[in-house]
């Protein structure tokens, strides 16, 4: 089934602008995934094959990594909250895994639903900057 994109003209934001914010929150669950083996605490992978010898810390560039994807699961989730504070994991679930409406538990209507969703994305734009 074909998605179609936001209208999002009344915020002033642009379609492109609207894919690439749409396209960062469907990065969501990989960030997420990332952040989780950046915090995992493994020693050196001693497979047997060689590998590159790098100048500096790679602890330090796993931090930084871990860093970068928990800052930006933490705007998606914060923002969604203050989008729609009761109904927070549905907006989450259409954002970022782009489950339609019609399959989420949204005990409102759908034009209302789209409107907290026109909203979100107003707010990610303004948070995110760029």
């Amino acid at each position: 089934m074909h998605e179609r994109d936001l209208s999002l003209g009344c915020y002033e934001i642009s379609r492109e602008r609207y894919r690439e914010l749409k396209y960062f929150c469907r990065q969501y669950p990989e960030k997420k995934r990332k952040l989780a083996d950046a915090r995992d605490l493994s020693g050196q992978n001693w497979d047997g094959m060689p590998h590159a010898n790098t100048v500096g810390d790679p602890t330090a560039r796993r931090a930084e990594k871990a860093l970068r994807y928990a800052h930006d699961v933490e705007l998606i989730e914060r923002v969604a909250a203050q989008a729609a504070p009761d109904c927070t994991r549905e907006l989450l679930l259409n954002v970022t895994e782009g489950v339609p409406w019609e399959k989420l538990p949204v005990y409102r209507g759908k034009r209302q639903f789209y409107a907290i969703r026109r909203r979100f994305f107003w707010l990610l734009d303004a948070q995110k900057g760029n």
